[in-house]
């Protein structure tokens, strides 16, 4: 929410295993489509409008590796 008055992008990134690359296209309209939903209640406007969603493949089956080894 303190974000709120700042106009530049921000990214997060969503870590997925490698074997869900194969569904890159589909994930992405997902978290469009989810992203969308979510701002159309003015709190979450606020605070999400500037963020893109993308995702992050990693080849390790370890999630708590996944997520350390991808800090981007």
């Amino acid at each position: 929410m303190q974000a709120e008055g700042r106009t530049e992008t921000r990214t997060i990134y969503l870590v997925m295993p490698s074997y869900a690359e194969q569904h890159k296209h589909q994930i992405a309209v997902i978290l469009e489509k989810e992203k969308k939903n979510l701002c159309r209640s003015k709190t979450f406007e606020k605070v999400f409008s500037s963020i893109n969603f993308k995702i992050a493949f990693a080849n390790s089956k370890n999630i708590k590796q996944m997520i350390v080894r991808t800090k981007i």
